[in-house]
């Protein structure tokens, strides 16, 4: 029998950590793409409350469609969840924009994009922040972990939709949030761990229902993970009662504010904006607001189709199957993949119920993306254990990712419904270097001087930089783990000789 190895190092994760939320971060920050009535409706809540201190949007409804009308006045037809959230930002927006010297008119503008920014933008370079910790967990290498939430950050529609106010994005990393830490649960002993991380998953999970109410089966799922890690750990029954009470009050914290909200909007705590919305009367009657069941036709159409396929826009995801298979044969953590993989089945199956399952003028399936970072999950093993000729395989699937949704955020984020192949539209427009056919969009690059695709040399730049430095961090951990490793063999042929 061989000699054992010593422990390799894990002191290189903070760096990894700051290298992959940082470079993220900015490569949603960098763009803004204007006004449509989506993010207006989340923005008009967020205004109403900071500057009329009501949720009436009566004054700013005029530029949105995404509304719903009760009792003679106007309110956003969204869960509050984001705009509740973004309250901080859109206050902020007013002084910024008097410091900037940008037009009261103007300021609107301002406000959106610091919304979005420190909503959506930071959701989700945190989500991936934690699920390349979390994978890490499961015994995946840095390299692994770092593919797969690139894959998920700047290779999927996700960043088009990190990039607005949406609340597809941020209800997709309170879902995150939610499921690592009651994966975390696995490993927990203390009585003041298991309750805070308990507690953290019925905040994390509820607030992704609050912020979209299709995220409530999902939040189950989690939920009652949790409470099974709970169960399973608890030395005392005394342990698990007191996590549970955790989960389940900061959950009913977050289903108090889902009711409050409806009380104070449409009179009752049990009635939504959906069924009091101004257009898209036809969801009010088919199915239960628009949803009934999977249509096939609609699934295939979600996975191959030139519209909206899902594979098209990030055919990289085809090996995900084979990554939870290696998860599963590997020992990983079966509960835990079994909810992410029923997580992202279930977004697919619920995309495939809508009425209006194509998105109406988005760019990819928006409905479904919640559930991609539970799919992008099992692209780590796949990576970490494929060879070289295959590694090259699925980096080109995840480069053409990359290409599609990098041509997406800088061209056209929102694709009319009139272009039928929406892949091809907008890799033709990032060629002839169409950028921005949206009004009122720009990136960071184009304000300040650049032209054209120069505007996107900064980002390019950034991208260097952290591939450099990444790189360079992974030769200084194979040469600590190699020096690690010579000093451990000395030490035994010291020991043997004497």
């Amino acid at each position: 029998m061989g000699s054992p190895s010593p422990p390799l190092s894990s002191r290189p994760v903070w760096p990894h950590l700051l290298l992959l939320g940082g470079t993220l971060f900015i490569s949603y920050a960098y763009f803004f793409h204007g006004t449509g009535w989506n993010q207006n409706s989340h923005l008009y809540l967020a205004q109403a409350l900071v500057e009329q201190h009501t949720v009436r949007i009566d004054r700013y409804q005029s530029g949105t469609g995404d509304k719903a009308y009760y009792g003679g006045h106007y309110y956003s037809d969204k869960a509050p969840g984001l705009s509740l959230t973004a309250l901080p930002a859109v206050w902020a927006g007013l002084p910024a924009s008097r410091a900037l010297h940008i037009r009261a008119r103007d300021a609107g503008y301002v406000q959106l994009y610091l919304a979005a920014v420190f909503t959506c933008s930071l959701g989700i370079a945190l989500a991936a922040v934690v699920l390349f910790v979390m994978l890490l967990g499961w015994g995946v290498s840095p390299g692994g972990a770092g593919f797969a939430v690139l894959v998920l950050g700047l290779g999927t529609p996700m960043w088009i939709y990190a990039t607005q106010l949406w609340g597809h994005a941020f209800a997709s990393a309170c879902l995150v949030f939610g499921f690592a830490a009651a994966d975390q649960l696995r490993r927990r002993t203390t009585l003041a761990g298991k309750t805070l991380f308990a507690g953290l998953t019925g905040l994390a999970a509820g607030w992704a229902v609050v912020t979209e109410y299709p995220a409530a089966i999902p939040a189950v799922m989690i939920g009652v993970m949790a409470l099974v890690y709970c169960r399973r750990s608890a030395a005392q029954k005394k342990s698990f009662i007191l996590s549970a009470a955790a989960l389940l009050l900061t959950a009913g914290v977050c289903l108090a504010t889902i009711l409050l909200y409806q009380r104070a909007a449409f009179g009752s705590p049990f009635r939504l904006g959906y069924e009091y919305i101004v257009n898209y009367q036809e969801t009010l009657r088919h199915g239960e607001l628009g949803l009934s069941y999977p249509k096939w036709h609609a699934l295939m159409a979600l996975l191959f189709g030139k519209r909206c396929g899902l594979l098209l826009f990030a055919p990289v995801l085809l090996v995900a199957p084979v990554g939870f298979w290696l998860l599963w044969r590997g020992g990983g953590p079966r509960l835990s993949l079994g909810v992410s993989a029923g997580i992202a089945l279930y977004y697919l199956l619920f995309n495939a119920s809508y009425l209006y399952w194509q998105a109406g003028a988005s760019f990819g399936p928006r409905y479904l993306s919640p559930g991609l970072p539970f799919a992008c999950i099992f692209l780590a093993p796949v990576w970490e254990r494929s060879r070289p000729a295959l590694k090259a395989v699925v980096g080109a699937l995840a480069g053409f990712g990359f290409a599609v949704a990098l041509a997406g955020v800088t061209t056209r984020p929102v694709i009319p419904e009139t272009i039928r192949f929406a892949v091809r539209d907008a890799l033709i427009s990032f060629s002839r270097g169409n950028l921005y056919q949206s009004g009122g969009a720009w990136n960071l690059g184009l304000l300040a001087g650049l032209p054209g695709m120069w505007s996107l040399a900064p980002l390019a730049a950034v991208w260097g930089v952290a591939g450099g430095i990444w790189w360079w961090i992974r030769g200084a951990k194979n040469s600590w783990n190699q020096e690690k490793r010579t000093r451990y063999q000395q030490d035994r042929i010291s020991r043997a000789g004497s």
